[in-house]
C-alpha cells in the first residue's frame, strides 16, 4: 500500500509469545520500526487500541500484514503443548500463523536464543506448513547486528518478491480482461453482420 509520498508502504506482524524472552523480541521489534515505521510494525503489547476485541483485532492485523514473522524462542515449544493441552483457552500464537498460512502470507520463522526449529511431529498439522519457510537465528552478542540486518534483507526480499508476483498478477489479469473485450466485440460484430444480412419480408 503506497504512503502520501508514493512509497510502498509495509505491514510486519510480529508473532511471539509474551512468557518467551519478551525484552528480546521487543528488541527485534524496535529495528523493524526502525526501518519500515512504528505504525508498520504490529506487536500486540504496544499497538492494541484500548476496549478493542483482542481476537478480532489480531486476526484483522493477520489479514492485512504483507509479512508475518514469527518468533521462537527456547519456551515456545513448551508453551505451544501447554496450549494444547488446555482446549478451552484459544493459542493467539498458533491462530496467528495458522491464519498467515491459510492466507498464503509469507511467514518469517526467526529462532532466538538458540531454539530450534520445532520437529514437525511436534506440531500440530495446521502449524506444519510453516516448516516450509527456512528459518533465520538471532542471539545476543557480537553477530547480533550482522544477523538482524541479515534478517531485515531477507524481510525486504520477501516484500519485493511479493510485489513482483502482485504485479504480473496484474499484468495477466489486464491481458485476460483485453481478450475478453475483443472477443465480446467481435462477437457483438458478428451479430450484427448476421442482422444486417437476413432478409427482410414485408
Amino acid at each position: 500500500m503506497p504512503d502520501e509520498n508514493g512509497a510502498v508502504k509495509r505491514k510486519i506482524f510480529i508473532s511471539y509469545r509474551r512468557a518467551d524472552n519478551p525484552d528480546f523480541v521487543e528488541r527485534i521489534r524496535d529495528w523493524f520500526a526502525w526501518k519500515y515505521g512504528r505504525d508498520s510494525v504490529f506487536m500486540d503489547f504496544d499497538t492494541i487500541p484500548p476496549f478493542t476485541p483482542f481476537a478480532d483485532f489480531i486476526r484483522d492485523q493477520v489479514r492485512e500484514c504483507d509479512v508475518l514473522v514469527a518468533i521462537i524462542g527456547p519456551e515456545w515449544m513448551r508453551l505451544l503443548r501447554e496450549r494444547l493441552q488446555q482446549q478451552d483457552d484459544e493459542d493467539y500464537v498458533r491462530t496467528e500463523i495458522k491464519l498467515a498460512l491459510e492466507l498464503k502470507k509469507p511467514v518469517a520463522p526467526v529462532c532466538i536464543k538458540q531454539a530450534p526449529m520445532p520437529n514437525p511431529r511436534d506440531l500440530p498439522s495446521d502449524l506444519r506448513p510453516m516448516l516450509d519457510y527456512n528459518s533465520a537465528h538471532l542471539d545476543s552478542g557480537r553477530h547480533f547486528l550482522d544477523n538482524i540486518n541479515m534478517i531485515l534483507e531477507a524481510v525486504e526480499h520477501q516484500h519485493e518478491r511479493l510485489d513482483a508476483w502482485k504485479g504480473m498478477a496484474h499484468v495477466q489479469t489486464s491481458e485476460v480482461d483485453a481478450m475478453k473485450a475483443i472477443e465480446h466485440h467481435q462477437e457483438a460484430a458478428g451479430q450484427a453482420t448476421q442482422a444486417v444480412g437476413k432478409p427482410r419480408f414485408l
